[in-house]
């Protein structure tokens, strides 16, 4: 509702419809042997940030007011159901369809799925900081939560990676990926 959704949608389509001539290079590490074209990769970016203005407006629109445990262990929950949905990509990589579908719009459901959940785990951890940050110090306290899920995010890429090698995982054999 309101002015403000209304324009970050114009923003979003307006996004969707110039991102090809927007967006020369895209980040490839997504990529990896799907042969998705940039265009593809520019547009699923555009659904992460539609993901991420999603699940803060279904933060404030539905869980404000529960129990941050409880919010935690379903959002937790449907991130380890959502996963699935890379395994399926991973057949897609093989058959170029899977279930009848094009594995192209799993690969956009799941994008779109995990910001959203992703941003419904992490507002309850903005919102207390912002509600028990001293004043004058707000910036620097959200520069530093977010250097913490920055950074975060890089140890469970480089664990992931390094587990990826550990267990021989390529993109020619997937076999060991289920144990991953």
């Amino acid at each position: 509702g309101g002015r403000g959704s209304s324009c970050a949608a114009t923003v979003l389509a307006q996004a969707w419809a110039n991102c090809p001539e927007a967006c020369n290079e895209c980040e490839n590490t997504k990529r990896g042997c799907l042969v998705l074209t940039d265009v593809f990769m520019s547009r699923i970016q555009i659904v992460n940030y539609a993901g991420l203005l999603l699940g803060t407006t279904m933060y404030s629109a539905y869980f404000k007011q529960t129990n941050y445990r409880k919010l935690l262990l379903s959002v937790f929950v449907a991130l380890c159901a959502f996963s699935v949905i890379d395994y399926v990509v991973v057949q897609f990589i093989s058959n170029r369809e899977v279930f009848g579908l094009d594995g192209r719009i799993f690969a956009v459901f799941g994008e779109g799925t995990w910001d959203v959940t992703h941003q419904i785990k992490n507002m309850p951890l903005l919102v207390l900081a912002a509600q028990i940050c001293p004043a004058s110090i707000e910036g620097t306290l959200f520069a530093f939560i977010m250097s913490m899920f920055n950074m975060g995010s890089s140890y469970g890429s480089e664990f992931a990676s390094w587990l990826t090698d550990a267990l021989e995982v390529s993109s020619q054999d997937f076999l060991p990926l289920p144990v991953a």
